[in-house]
């Protein structure tokens, strides 16, 4: 295993999803926010087991994220949010990628270019309510919305804002922005524009507000289980655990200097452990002398100035009398981000943005998917994934030798899963058992055979 990996209970994501849409109006449709690789968690992952649970829409923010999302979801329904130019145009509508105008200048433009093309093309429109970053200007957005419905080669399909503070009730600007929101839709069909599809809740707008459901809620944090709050109108659960090592404890004496330019020395006889994992992993430094992490169920603060990768890359203290309890635990994984109801992350991240420090997790992490039976881990070997005829085995890479992997395929068994496939690659286990090959050349019937006879 590397140095550091991502652990994920896909069966806790499919139930958040399960409560939001519960907690929806009857008639509103989820839409999940998927950019930034699914906030760290995979966005390939993550989009497949959305669309298990019934989600048919899905938002991204570049088109690098559109493409890979239509190659795994063929069907799916995909919202474009960050700015596109006119010379994209063949790509989204041959890949029916619905992208969101953002200003008159844009749509215009791409009116334009769909005109000389003669073609048509879907799209939304986002009014700028008060938010400041993206869209048509409130005051003169429905002028200009009816402007490009007119060409006739945009159809606008759907209308959203975006809310700047409407994580807390009653917040009078969210209310403004609403009325904003409404003004413009009040005059488009005025005008005879009925845009059928409107969305302007994020997960912190539904969370408050349930009369701004419209007809599409875009859930982004939410969804990952986190942003709510204890009177939200829906609990959701983080199903992210990330992990590493411990390498090294030591006993140091009082005045015993930790990290780059000794920021911090200790004030008392301490027990360091040295984590191998550092901001090169998305460790960030502004976790130096203020983080937490959490090694046999014990919160330690991280000291020092969190470095790069490999080597000392951040350091632990307890007290002396923590020695024995810590060296026992050496063996197990620090938790550098615990998910579950009883870990708030809140307090092991001392003030850095959760949300930022999940979106910038490293794609080259192993990563270990918990929804499969329970089982026990034998060096670099995990069940990851599980599908409707039995669980899928996987190994990394070349690190676990075939008399391991046998002895946990026959574990397994023995336990009373049905094992359906083996493979070779952490990341693509799901589709590589599941389409019957591997990169390793072993087919999913064979590879089972390989490693028991």
């Amino acid at each position: 295993m590397s140095n550091t990996w991502i652990e994920l209970d896909v069966s806790i994501f499919c139930d958040n999803l399960r409560r939001i849409r519960a907690a929806a109006q009857p008639s509103t449709e989820l839409i999940l926010v998927i950019k930034a690789r699914a906030y760290g968690h995979g966005l390939p992952l993550i989009a497949r087991a959305a669309w298990e649970c019934g989600v048919r829409r899905f938002i991204v923010s570049h088109l690098e994220e559109a493409r890979e999302l239509r190659q795994v979801l063929p069907a799916a329904r995909i919202l474009l949010l960050g700015a596109v130019a006119p010379e994209m145009i063949p790509f989204l509508v041959s890949r029916e990628i619905t992208p969101v105008l953002i200003s008159p200048e844009q749509g215009d433009e791409m009116a334009q270019a769909l005109i000389r093309a003669g073609q048509k093309m879907t799209c939304h429109i986002k009014v700028d309510t008060g938010m400041g970053r993206f869209g048509f200007d409130w005051a003169i957005a429905a002028r200009e919305i009816l402007k490009l419905h007119r060409t006739g080669v945009l159809a606008i399909e759907g209308l959203c804002t975006h809310f700047s503070s409407a994580g807390r009730k009653g917040d009078a600007f969210a209310e403004e922005q609403a009325r904003r929101f409404a003004a413009v839709m009040d005059a488009c069909q005025a005008e005879g524009l009925q845009i059928p599809f409107r969305h302007v809740a994020n997960s912190a707008a539904f969370n408050t507000r349930p009369d701004w459901d419209y007809e599409g809620i875009r859930c982004g944090i939410l969804a990952y289980g986190y942003g709510g709050r204890p009177d939200s109108r829906v609990q959701t659960r983080p199903f992210l655990q990330w992990k590493t090592t411990v390498v090294q404890v030591r006993s140091v004496p009082a005045d015993y200097p930790v990290g780059y330019l000794s920021t911090h020395r200790t004030a008392h006889p301490t027990v360091l452990a040295t984590l191998n994992v550092g901001y090169a992993d998305g460790f960030s430094r502004l976790l130096s002398n203020g983080g937490r992490v959490l090694i046999g169920g014990r919160r330690v603060p991280v000291v020092g100035r969190v470095s790069n990768t490999p080597g000392v890359v951040g350091v632990l203290s307890g007290r002396a009398t923590l020695d024995q309890a810590l060296r026992k635990d050496v063996a197990s994984p620090a938790f550098l981000l615990p998910a579950g109801e009883a870990d708030n992350p809140g307090t092991l991240l001392r003030g850095t943005a959760l949300r930022e420090l999940i979106s910038s997790l490293r794609c080259r992490f192993d990563l270990v998917l918990l929804d499969s039976p329970p089982t026990s881990v034998v060096a670099d070997t995990h069940v990851v994934a599980r599908e409707a005829d039995g669980v899928i085995f996987v190994t990394k890479w070349g690190a676990t030798s075939r008399e391991l992997v046998a002895a946990e395929l026959r574990a397994l068994e023995q336990s009373g899963a049905q094992v359906i496939g083996v493979t070779l690659n952490h990341v693509n286990a799901r589709e590589h058992a599941r389409y019957g090959y591997s990169d390793s050349g072993i087919y999913r019937g064979e590879a089972k055979k390989y490693y028991l006879n």
